[in-house]
């Protein structure tokens, strides 16, 4: 490997190679997926002294792996960067290394992942670091997205209680609470609100979507083409920002509803552009899902601001609804109870 012989100019070559393919995830011929590209970038700019960049690239590399569910990968990434911030030693640099390396420990000891266990172990020594005191497994429902802070939502009864930010509030249990739940549940993972809006009901999936796929009228009115277009161009503005500002999770879930949307235009269109016919469920699950959660928001605000604040900055709701929060403020979440699970 090129950052392991420390080849300063071949780093930089192959840094502007990669840097194009900087949200995709990498595959060799006889590895499989290796990861992360943002991974890679981050080891190469480190090579380069680049630090900051290698930073910003690894914490990309992190959200990357989480999004697809690869916990190794997530693991061997937060080795790279508390490697990488042990060496820089910046202010509250050891601390997020330290918290790193637990993490990263956490799941080798989870999955079995000895050498990687190892280079913690070795780093920990040669850099002076403690180790945790050991605890006890995460029960189910537990959501781990790398980082200091955290919160809860427990279903007791007809009433959800909700701590975060050191405060611990109760609510009335509704639909936008329901969606919430499963959001934080699943962080990163986009979620049609098609979906969404059946929580707790009966019957399964397919059911309700060939509901959806019946011939009540066009499948997108004139209307519903003309928002969908409109998203698209916002979405393309939004990504591009979130690029520039580094916010690789963001830009995976906006890219996410952005093919998602395409996909509901292409099959309400036919050929010559010609509408095809459908019933409105899909758009009615929008609009209701959308509104549930405005409610849920206004309720939680006005008993957890602070709370309120992270969601409104966090979850996107539409088509798809989607839970990001910024890896650069991550959070560990705990949902308990049995509150989504359909009927």
């Amino acid at each position: 490997m090129i950052w392991q012989l420390a080849d300063v100019q071949g780093a930089r070559a192959l840094y502007l190679i990669l840097l194009p393919y900087a949200e995709r995830i990498a595959f060799g011929a006889e590895a499989g997926c290796s990861g992360s590209v943002s991974r890679y970038l981050g080891l190469l700019a480190a090579t380069s002294a680049r630090t900051d960049d290698a930073v910003r690239h690894l914490e990309a590399g992190i959200a990357a792996s989480i999004r697809m569910h690869a916990p190794g990968w997530v693991a061997q990434t937060q080795f790279d960067l508390a490697t990488l911030l042990l060496e820089r030693g910046g202010s509250g640099d050891r601390d997020r290394a330290a918290q790193l390396l637990d993490e990263a420990e956490a799941t080798c000891r989870e999955l079995g992942m000895p050498a990687l266990a190892a280079k913690i172990a070795a780093l920990r020594t040669r850099e002076s670091v403690a180790a945790p005191t050991l605890r006890s497994a995460p029960s189910p429902g537990d959501v781990v997205v790398p980082g200091a802070s955290g919160g809860a939502l427990r279903l007791e009864g007809e009433y959800w209680s909700v701590s975060y930010a050191d405060k611990v509030t109760r609510l009335r249990d509704s639909k936008g609470m329901r969606v919430l739940a499963e959001l934080l549940m699943t962080p990163g993972r986009p979620h049609p609100a098609l979906d969404l809006e059946r929580l707790g009901a009966g019957g399964d999936d397919a059911t309700v979507r060939a509901a959806a796929a019946g011939s009540a009228g066009e499948l997108l009115d004139d209307t519903a083409r003309r928002e969908y277009r409109v998203r698209l161009g916002e979405l393309d503005e939004d990504i591009e920002a979130a690029q520039q500002l580094g916010k690789a999770a963001e830009a995976g879930a906006l890219r996410e509803e952005k093919d998602f949307i395409t996909g509901e235009l292409r099959r309400a269109l036919g050929l010559g552009g010609r509408a095809r016919v459908a019933g409105s469920t899909a758009e009615r699950a929008r609009l209701n899902v959308t509104r549930a959660v405005r409610t849920a928001l206004r309720h939680i605000a006005a008993a957890n601001p602070a709370l309120a604040e992270h969601l409104e900055a966090t979850v996107r709701t539409g088509t798809v609804c989607v839970y990001t929060p910024d890896p650069r403020s991550p959070i560990t979440w705990h949902v308990a109870g049995d509150p989504v699970r359909r009927g």
